[in-house]
C-alpha cells in the first residue's frame, strides 16, 4: 500500500498534508531497506517456527508512521516464518 501511495503522490490519513506525503515516501525506503537487509539469527528463526499458539497481531498505523517503518517488515518476516502467526494492518484515521 505504501508502494502504491508514494507513486501516487499520497498519503493515509485525514490530512494528507504534503509533509505526511513526505514522511510516506521516506517510510516506503525504509521499509524497503528494512525488507532487503533484515536476516533473522537462526536461533530466533527456530524460536519463531516452534511457537505452536495462534496469533494475531493488529497494528494500528498511518503510511507516514514513523514507528512503523521499522516494525512492520519485521513483523511480516515474523508472520512469514509461522503460519500460526498473523498480521494485520488497520489505519488509524479510518478506526477512530
Amino acid at each position: 500500500m505504501v508502494r502504491t501511495l508514494v507513486k501516487e503522490g499520497k498519503s493515509t490519513g485525514e490530512d494528507a498534508k504534503e509533509t505526511y506525503v513526505n514522511y510516506t515516501k521516506l517510510n516506503a525506503k525504509r521499509m524497503q531497506r528494512w525488507d532487503k537487509t533484515l536476516k533473522l539469527p537462526e536461533t530466533a528463526v527456530n524460536t519463531i517456527k516452534s511457537f505452536q499458539r495462534k496469533i494475531n497481531w493488529l497494528v494500528l498505523t498511518e503510511s507516514w508512521c514513523g514507528d512503523a517503518s521499522p516494525a512492520l517488515p519485521i513483523m511480516n518476516k515474523i508472520t512469514e516464518i509461522n503460519p500460526n502467526i498473523t498480521l494485520r494492518i488497520i489505519l488509524r484515521d479510518e478506526h477512530p
